[in-house]
């Protein structure tokens, strides 16, 4: 190939690769503009209903709210092939301290070792994330009560362990999960999506734990 032809050929590349990170762009703008309008449309729905319905659908508006956050999250934080946990988490958390801690007198700690997952593992280990730590928020501050939330990422041998752990109500938190039902079955879910298990502790804080390989087993 003479130097004109290959030149040629770097050039179609490169726009190739753009043209398929503008698509790429537009299309995570659209997919959490999506969300957003779901989200939008039930808190209205909730303002027209019963007291009991009107919470199921505040509930399910938050996850909504969430998942956009984890898709821009992801979009920011990882490449086609694997995505590299500390930025995403540490993304993610940035948006929970802006939309669910910014009137709140609760402190969300993160601390992450370096660790990649795949993108498909991802999502679900970030929608565990969000259930724990709106379970806290929701659950072990009562009154406005002052506390922590810390938000773990570590290893152990070689497995992964991603850890919520409150210092408030104690076994207010993790009563409220196990009774509220559908959280703790989204829970278990995201734990078998990740090839792991789910574990909780209330002693002396409320800990909720996965525990999880980095890599997919074979």
């Amino acid at each position: 190939m003479d130097v004109t032809a290959q030149h040629r050929a770097e050039q179609d590349w490169a726009r190739a690769v753009a043209r398929h990170e503008r698509l790429y762009r537009e299309l995570t703008h659209r997919v959490k503009n999506n969300f957003q309008l779901v989200s939008s449309l039930l808190r209205l729905q909730a303002r027209r209903t019963p007291p009991e319905v009107k919470a199921a659908l505040e509930m399910a508006g938050e996850r909504i709210q969430s998942m956009a956050a984890l898709h821009e999250a992801l979009h920011q934080a990882g490449d086609a092939g694997s995505v590299p946990l500390d930025r995403y988490l540490e993304t993610f958390a940035h948006w929970i301290i802006r939309h669910w801690m910014a009137r709140r007198p609760v402190v969300l700690h993160v601390e992450t070792v370096p660790a990649s997952l795949s993108r498909d593992r991802t999502l679900p280990l970030g929608m565990a994330v969000a259930e724990m730590v709106s379970n806290a928020l929701r659950h072990a501050f009562p009154d406005g009560r002052h506390g922590n939330i810390h938000l773990r990422l570590e290893r152990e041998e070689d497995m992964l362990v991603l850890s919520v752990e409150d210092d408030g109500a104690g076994m207010d938190a993790l009563a409220a999960m196990r009774s509220a039902g559908f959280g703790m079955t989204l829970l278990q879910s995201c734990a078998r999506q990740l090839d792991g298990d789910l574990l909780t502790e209330h002693r002396p804080r409320t800990r909720f734990s996965l525990r999880f390989p980095e890599a997919t087993p074979d």
